[in-house]
């Protein structure tokens, strides 16, 4: 037969012992803002750290501007022709208005000149909203961060 094993004792004592878990976790924000361009163009930059902390209104990334501005151009230039156009039919239908009154003219051309005139001011009207679209898409061209935070990896 075989001799009982050595045993080793010893006294209980009563002490704080740490409790730890170890677990495998991924992070998720409260919030998550995705961030994507309203316009499409060639990125020139990006202007944060991925993993860095950025604040609300920062400057992620910068697309080339210059198809954008030179849109923007391109509209105010036919804002200006749609203006000088409304000038020249105010002109011509305050010149003919009392010239049709004495019937120095046809009521016609002064009917032509004041139609002129509706559709010039439409032209400025429509040539105004191009203006303001070509600015807000020129604008579109820093693509900003929606919210503070901490930057994830951008997927360009």
């Amino acid at each position: 037969m075989f001799p009982p094993p050595d045993v080793e004792m010893v006294s209980a004592i009563t002490q704080n012992v740490p409790v730890y878990g170890e677990w495998v976790g991924s992070l998720d924000g409260y919030t998550n803002a995705q961030i994507s361009p309203q316009v499409s163009g060639y990125l020139l930059k990006q202007n944060y750290r991925e993993g860095s902390y950025v604040h609300k209104g920062d400057v992620l990334f910068e697309i080339d501007p210059r198809p954008f501005q030179a849109i923007l151009d391109q509209a105010k230039g036919q804002l200006a022709q749609a203006h000088a156009q409304l000038d020249l039919a105010n002109i011509n239908v305050k010149r003919d208005q009392p010239m049709a009154k004495l019937h120095a003219i046809p009521q016609s051309q002064l009917d032509t000149d004041t139609q002129t005139q509706a559709s010039a001011t439409a032209s400025v009207q429509a040539a105004e909203a191009s203006v303001e679209s070509a600015n807000l898409n020129l604008g579109f061209t820093k693509v900003l961060a929606l919210i503070d935070g901490i930057a994830g990896i951008a997927q360009t």
